[in-house]
């Protein structure tokens, strides 16, 4: 019984990636930010180098949502999520992403549960290459370490995000 309904659960969530009409990944070749970290009395600000793999999935050449894994370069953790997201064309080789949605931050031995607001430009380089550069707003507001939760607020503005993309 477990498999089958693991099966399904499978199925119900890719069966939406093939009524997709535009897919697209696209690979960070420069995320960098500066954070403040904020918890109890004290708080602190460091600078995250991380590179980053996304795959867009657009339904109807506005609505859809984007996926993210993205490894820590200067520390031993990496980051998932899953966004709505909504394009609209800005010029004619130009569109504009917002995204929206839930993301988690794995360290060794602790995990952090956030959100993030992101808007990015593509420019299309051609037909199916496109440069996308991207910035927003990340939160954090949960830790869970040991089995225990901690509250905190960790805010990030990341730097201007330059990544390399093809659409499938």
């Amino acid at each position: 019984m477990k498999k089958i309904l693991l099966i399904l659960i499978l199925t119900a969530a890719v069966l939406p990636l093939f009524a997709a009409t535009q897919m697209s990944l696209e690979l960070g070749v420069q995320n960098t930010d500066l954070s403040l970290s904020y918890a109890g009395n004290s708080g602190n600000v460091k600078f995250n180098a991380k590179a980053d793999l996304n795959a867009s999935f657009i339904f109807d050449q506005k609505n859809g949502f984007d996926i993210i894994f993205a490894p820590d370069l200067t520390g031993n953790s990496f980051v998932i999520g899953g966004s709505y997201l909504y394009q609209t064309r800005v010029g004619d080789s130009t569109k504009m992403i917002f995204t929206a949605g839930p993301r988690i931050s794995v360290k060794s031995a602790s995990w952090a549960l956030g959100a993030d607001i992101m808007t990015s430009f593509r420019i299309s380089l051609s037909q199916k290459i496109f440069l996308g550069v991207a910035t927003g707003l990340e939160m954090y507001f949960a830790e869970f370490k040991n089995g225990k939760t901690t509250a905190y607020l960790d805010i990030t503005v990341p730097l201007p995000k330059v990544t390399v993309g093809y659409l499938f």
